[in-house]
């Protein structure tokens, strides 16, 4: 549906599911401005079926107190998870944690021996703080999604981007791709610990600002991806 705002305040939920052989639907939410407050909106597959696509469109989007934007696959499924995929035309805000500690974020899991979904995320403007996650991760023999994110300015002040495998599938790439700058004080990574490869991390921007951590590492038989930062002017401090 198309709203001139649209607030989701309290611990609700929004879902759509496989269990079978048939897909998932998938999720759209279209508005001015977008706060999720606290919130789960996911797709997931326990079965064959596609898992559903989340779709975001928004000229400004707020995600806080732990609200979670996600799609994955179950245990013993094997259908491939949904795609993440969110533009916003001005500001992307993610911060703050549930009183279980669960962070705000994207996250893209699968369990599964179907591929995870991957998470594009396109805004003006990015900053994520207070523990703000984007992962795409797999734990089982489906390979991890990718993570793109893209824009004009990316400020991941106390945050991660991250993807990650501790089963046999492959951990997907990051490719963070910035018009103006990309200042990292928090984290971003791709890990093995088990007999998936790592994925490559690829940071691009005219000014590359990192004092945080920037990391591809292995602890598994998988190997480890590459890092690559471009820009005009790379800070590392």
């Amino acid at each position: 549906s198309n709203f001139g705002e649209l607030p989701t305040p309290g611990a609700g939920v929004l879902s759509s599911a496989s269990t079978g052989r048939g897909a998932a639907g998938d999720i759209r939410i279209a508005a001015a401005s977008v706060t999720l407050d606290s919130v789960v909106v996911q797709a997931a597959t326990a079965g064959a079926g596609r898992g559903g696509r989340i779709e975001i469109r928004a000229e400004e989007l707020t995600l806080r107190n732990g609200a979670q934007v996600s799609t994955g696959t179950e245990p013993g499924s094997s259908g491939d998870a949904g795609s993440i995929d969110v533009q916003v035309s001005g500001r992307l805000d993610a911060y703050g944690q549930r009183i279980d500690g669960i962070s705000s974020g994207f996250t893209a899991t699968t369990r599964g021996s179907g591929r995870g979904g991957d998470v594009a995320i396109a805004a003006d403007a990015i900053a994520m703080n207070d523990g703000a996650l984007v992962s795409a991760s797999t734990i089982a023999a489906g390979a991890a999604g990718s993570v793109s994110i893209t824009g004009r300015v990316l400020d991941i002040a106390d945050g991660r981007i991250a993807t990650a495998s501790t089963g046999a599938g492959d951990a997907g790439p990051i490719v963070i791709a910035m018009r103006e700058r990309a200042a990292i004080a928090g984290r971003v990574s791709s890990e093995t610990e088990g007999d998936g490869r790592g994925g490559a991390v690829s940071i691009s921007a005219p000014d590359v600002a990192v004092s945080g951590q920037v990391v591809a590492r292995t602890e598994g038989s998988g190997d480890a991806g590459a890092v690559t930062i471009t820009g005009e002017r790379i800070a590392i401090d």
